[in-house]
């Protein structure tokens, strides 16, 4: 029996997205540090077994009680949170890191290179590994584990149909969800909320902002200044792109996500970046949005390859056949 959990540290909601179903999915408990993450997770992540250890605690129950750690963060972040605690107890955890999306960011900056340090990470499929070789990061072990947030979706479908319709959540709707402000200023939002807002009126529109935006206080004055609905705090994103029609992004790696649906993708690109730039490699498989013609005509027509989709879902993910196979390979690993 592998003696492991998963960790979530800190008020990270956009990676309960990721740790929650994993977790949920292989039969391992997932240890949370704050009290907020602890009713997100209960609310909206059903067959998860779940703790809330407060963070002073957290460090010492986890390396008293585990082996193994599956966690978000690099290694080098998860040892200045316990070596505390693994010097007193004269035990060193295994880490086993998951990675909280599938972007196209991190080719300007160094921020797979923080992985150097890592004994084992689970990965989506061949592009990830393709994007740490590019990187040279050596990881001496790589587990590919597909699209498991799809197949957790899949499980719980019925749950989340339910839970959308009581939150009044329309069946079909056009999403916008941009990324954050991050160190590469990825985000569009804004720049684009204004016109976005104000040229899809009338459409079913909903608004999803990075949970890393969603308590700017400019945000908070959009939400308040426009008659839209916005959702934020609703970590689980497969559940709303099964209802989405078109999807609105920049950089988020729920453009990925998406993939799996076949439907039009449109993009913003708030600094002008080629389409040459690997970092807009996704950007190639939908429409670039242009501030010369109405956001709302370009929905219309929209580029959107549809044939080549496929394709893409399989070098980011791996085999859609194989996902299950991938996740009850995880739960019987001697990792």
């Amino acid at each position: 029996m592998i003696e492991c959990a998963g960790y979530l540290q800190g008020n990270l909601e956009h990676h309960l997205d990721h740790l929650a179903p994993f977790c949920a999915l292989v039969g391992w408990p997932l240890i949370v540090t704050e009290e907020k993450m602890y009713e997100l997770a209960r609310l909206y992540y059903p067959g998860l077994t779940l703790y809330y250890w407060p963070p002073l605690e957290a460090p010492f129950k986890m390396t008293e009680q585990f082996e193994k750690v599956v966690t978000t963060l690099p290694r080098i972040a998860f040892d200045e949170i316990f070596f505390i605690a693994e010097a007193s107890l004269k035990k060193r955890l295994t880490t086993l890191w998951l990675p909280h999306g599938n972007s196209d960011k991190g080719h300007r900056l160094p921020w797979m290179e923080a992985l150097r340090h890592e004994e084992a990470a689970f990965v989506y499929g061949p592009k990830m590994v393709d994007f740490l070789m590019e990187k040279k990061v050596p990881i001496p072990r790589l587990i590919p584990v597909g699209n498991f947030r799809y197949v957790y979706f899949q499980k719980y479908r019925l749950f989340y149909e339910q839970l959308l319709d009581q939150m009044g959540i329309k069946k079909s709707f056009i999403l916008y969800a941009p990324t954050w402000k991050d160190a590469e200023n990825s985000g569009s939002f804004e720049s684009a909320i204004d016109a976005l807002i104000e040229q899809l009126a009338g459409l079913p529109l909903l608004i999803k902002p990075h949970p890393n935006q969603a308590e700017d206080v400019r945000s908070i004055q959009k939400q308040l200044s426009y008659d839209v609905r916005w959702l934020d705090h609703f970590p689980p994103i497969y559940p709303l792109l099964e209802r989405t029609t078109h999807l609105i992004g920049d950089f988020s790696s729920i453009g990925y996500d998406f993939l799996v649906f076949n439907r039009p993708l449109f993009f913003f690109n708030p600094h002008r970046r080629s389409l040459e730039d690997k970092g807009l490699f996704l950007h190639r498989y939908g429409t670039q949005i242009s501030s010369s013609t109405s956001l709302a005509e370009q929905l219309k027509n929209p580029y959107h390859p549809r044939e080549k989709i496929p394709s893409l879902v399989a070098y980011t993910f791996g085999e859609a056949s194989q996902w299950l196979e991938l996740i009850e390979k995880v739960k019987q690993l001697d990792i």
